[in-house]
């Protein structure tokens, strides 16, 4: 779900021409995080090159219970890969998937 709220974010300001740090909601297992962190549009489109990785708040990937896997951090967000079976729903989910 936040995933697909974040596409409607990036869209929005390439739509606009916004560039620099954009807001992004974390995409952590919490359903009822609300978290944002900041993205630049070109990190923003790595983290969406494969559709088991997500954005996250530092530490949230906690949330996902073993499910995850941290890849890479910043100052301002981790980059997780969701694991086993969360990985495999999660690349089902990807709204920029072909669809069937």
């Amino acid at each position: 779900m936040f995933r697909e709220a974040n596409e409607v974010i990036r869209a929005t300001a390439e739509r606009s021409g916004m560039d620099g740090l954009l807001p992004a909601l974390c995409e952590c297992a919490d359903p009822a995080c609300t978290e944002l962190v900041q993205v630049t549009p070109r990190e923003y489109e790595e983290v969406r090159s494969n559709p088991t990785w997500f954005i996250n708040v530092r530490g949230h990937h906690v949330n996902a219970h073993g499910w995850e896997r941290v890849l890479s951090e910043n100052s301002r967000f981790a980059l997780v890969e969701k694991l086993g079976e969360a990985g495999e729903i999660a690349a089902q989910l990807d709204p920029r998937s072909p669809s069937e």
